[in-house]
């Protein structure tokens, strides 16, 4: 019997129902993963927009409480010779309630890495006289070192002697390299915590004769310095070589017009004699150590206009060179020239090499 193809009506129409049930489903499953797919990419790039765009709030903007620990560095000086610095390290800890420094606080190395300033004390003055400055800094996001130069601080074994002082230059140096040798030490406190590229000097009377001879004297020239703060200091002629024969660096110098000791001659000679930029705090009727040590009328004067320094070269505050003239320049009390030069003043300056 010949075998016949021919099927019922009904059979063909379920048939033809079935197929199409199949590729609808087919379509449809199709349509739902190209869905899922474009979903999943869209949320991914969404998350990858988001993550790309979030940046960290500038230091400038933050306020942190103050850690400090004390420490004895050891500076070789080759043939066994060393030479024993004790340092305060003042930097930056997660914010909290206290007001005073925190005693081994754990450092904030979220925010960081903070600019480095190593500050150098005048003779025979404890470093500690200088802390309420010093941690307006650090408060202000930077990492500070003062060493206790040999023979400069007042505890000093066997007293003092201001002859050393033409050996502080190179300790100063070195305390520079010991504190980026610890920033690369994993258990220091300084480990990861400073920006090797964001350095400043600043020092007081002798001291800022050595952070003047470091940042622009060819004696003691280190290129590491991006910017010097000179309270009350001048040239010192025992360093040897000039001054500011080299590429100028951002500068401030604050003098106080009644200092008998640092007269405002040696102040006005370092300050028209350097490059712009470069900023003059005339404090009216000021002493020499008064305006870094805790008096009421000027130190709030000098902290924020050489807070405001620092975060403007160091931190790259827009803002805060405006904020300088707004702080320095206080009726009666105090004035700041920015770049030109300033008046001279009769009178010499004891120690410097035109002396």
């Amino acid at each position: 019997m010949e075998r016949s193809y021919y099927q019922p009506k009904e059979r063909r129409n379920f048939a033809l129902i079935l197929v199409g049930i199949i590729v609808v489903g087919l379509i449809v499953l199709g349509i739902e993963n190209r869905l899922t797919a474009t979903k999943g990419a869209s949320t991914t790039t969404t998350r990858q927009a988001i993550s790309t765009t979030t940046t960290q709030v500038p230091l400038w903007k933050k306020t942190f409480s103050v850690g400090v620990q004390s420490q004895i560095v050891q500076e070789s000086l080759g043939a066994g010779h060393i030479r024993v610095i004790s340092t305060t390290i003042r930097y930056p800890v997660v914010k909290s309630q206290s007001t005073s420094e925190i005693a081994q606080g754990t450092p904030d190395v979220t925010d960081g890495p903070y600019p480095l300033i190593v500050f150098s004390q005048g003779f025979d003055i404890s470093a500690n006289v200088y802390s309420q400055l010093i941690d307006t800094w650090v408060a202000a996001g930077f990492v500070v070192l003062s060493p206790e130069y040999p023979y400069t601080d007042p505890s000093f074994p066997g007293g003092v002697d201001r002859s050393d002082l033409v050996n502080h230059p190179r300790d100063l140096s070195y305390m520079i390299t010991w504190a980026l040798d610890q920033n690369e030490i994993s258990g220091s406190v300084l480990f990861k915590l400073i920006d090797p590229n964001e350095i400043a000097v600043a020092g007081q009377s002798d001291g800022g004769d050595v952070s003047l001879a470091v940042g622009f004297g060819t004696c003691c020239l280190d290129s590491r310095v991006k910017a010097v703060v000179s309270l009350s200091g001048a040239e010192y002629a025992p360093f040897g070589g000039t001054y500011f024969s080299g590429p100028a660096l951002p500068f401030l110098v604050t003098q106080g017009t009644a200092d008998d000791i640092n007269p405002p001659s040696c102040s006005v000679q370092i300050y028209n004699a350097a490059g712009a930029p470069k900023f003059y705090l005339s404090l009216l009727g000021a002493n020499h150590l008064e305006p870094y040590s805790g008096t009421d009328t000027y130190l709030p004067i000098t902290e924020n206009v050489s807070t405001e320094f620092l975060e403007s070269y160091l931190q790259h505050d827009p803002n805060s060179q405006a904020q300088m003239q707004s702080s320095g320049n206080q009726i009666g009390i105090s004035t700041l020239q920015e770049d030109g030069t300033v008046p001279q003043v009769a009178g010499t300056c004891p120690g410097a090499p035109a002396s």
